[in-house]
């Protein structure tokens, strides 16, 4: 139960992070509250501040005040939209030159996040609080009125507009930093060790090495179709394997994670361990499971009669898609074939398991 728990929240983290959006929304939405709360505060504080504080605010008029709310609103929407470029153009040149699968790699980076944040916020508090500046001219009643100039607020958006500037010296240098292929490779590994630590945890979860199940799927098998294109990447095994055992059918989920599935094509088969068909309300109970199934779980699991297959690539076939092909297409150059040979001897000593010895060799 830890270890499911573990992958779905592990779920719903990587859709947290691998999203442009939600960080910038909630600066925008905490700026508008600021917005409209700093000059209800400026309008009871104005007069009661200390000599040192009322000295370091702001101190213009209602036209000075306009145009410095107007010139960090404008300026900020111009560095937002060259933010925006930048991210394009590293994006552009990291998929043309690696590999588009790194695009992952900065939509979830959260200096990117945070740094549009920042411009959104400040472009946003500065118009929300230009809402607020007054003059006794604009009075629509034609009656003359005082000034409103919230000081406060004002100086605020000039402390936000500095800060944005020295995020943006930063983010060009984030992104000098992130277009680099050691800075790359680092972050794909990394990313591979937490995506390994979840399908093979070593917590005793999984077994590490499972004997070997051939299952033969029979005529009668129902597929399980996909309910939406797009990537699998776990199945919940032990919600299966309850309702399996449950119904006293048998499924065999034979697609692995990271595999292209298309909606209407099956994922999984599943029949009665009588042989014949299974039977409606226990097929729909797995289809239920199976649509729902987001994550990839542990090798075939076995009870007491077999339930549940869940296939998943082995060390021989995760080795030949890290090196088949760059083997394969620099035959011809002995750098990139000792380079493949190093690898596979580094693998092999870090490692040390039979299974991974037999599958590269050693």
């Amino acid at each position: 139960m830890t270890h499911r728990r573990g992958l779905r929240l592990a779920v719903l983290r990587e859709t947290a992070r691998t999203r442009l959006w939600p960080v910038p929304v909630a600066g925008v939405v905490l700026a508008v509250l600021a917005g409209l709360v700093l000059p209800e505060l400026d309008a009871r504080l104005d007069d009661h501040l200390p000599g040192p504080l009322a000295d370091a605010v702001f101190g213009g008029g209602a036209g000075a005040a306009r145009t410095v709310l107007d010139a960090v609103a404008s300026s900020l929407i111009t560095v937002t939209s060259l933010t925006f470029s930048l991210t394009v153009v590293t994006l552009q040149l990291a998929s043309s030159q690696f590999s588009p699968r790194l695009l992952r790699t900065f939509t979830q980076d959260r200096f990117v996040h945070t740094t549009l944040a920042v411009f959104l916020a400040t472009f946003t508090y500065a118009l929300t609080v230009l809402r607020t500046v007054r003059s006794p001219s604009d009075d629509a009643s034609g009656l003359a009125s005082a000034a409103v100039v919230p000081r406060v607020s004002v100086t605020v958006a000039f402390l936000l507009a500095v800060a944005s500037v020295v995020c943006l010296v930063l983010f060009l240098a984030h992104l000098a930093r992130e277009i680099r292929v050691e800075t790359m490779l680092a972050r794909v590994q990394a990313e591979a060790c937490r995506t390994a630590d979840l399908l093979y945890p070593s917590d005793g979860t999984v077994e590490a090495t499972p004997p070997e199940v051939e299952v033969v799927v029979p005529a009668v098998a129902v597929p399980l179709a996909a309910a939406r294109s797009g990537f699998l990447c776990f199945v919940d095994e032990e919600a299966l394997l309850e309702v399996t055992t449950a119904t006293g059918l048998t499924v065999v989920v034979d697609r692995h994670p990271g595999t292209s599935v298309v909606a209407g094509t099956p994922v999984a088969w599943c029949w009665s361990a009588t042989g014949g068909e299974p039977p409606r309300e226990g097929l729909d109970r797995v289809r239920e499971v199976v649509a729902d199934a987001v994550v990839v779980g542990p090798e075939p699991t076995q009870a007491q009669v077999l339930r549940l297959v869940v296939r998943r690539p082995g060390v021989p076939a995760l080795l030949d898609l890290a090196v088949a092909q760059p083997a394969r297409y620099g035959a011809a150059d002995p750098v990139l074939l000792t380079r493949v040979a190093a690898l596979l001897g580094e693998v092999a000593w870090c490692t040390g398991r039979p299974p991974v010895l037999h599958a590269v060799g050693a």
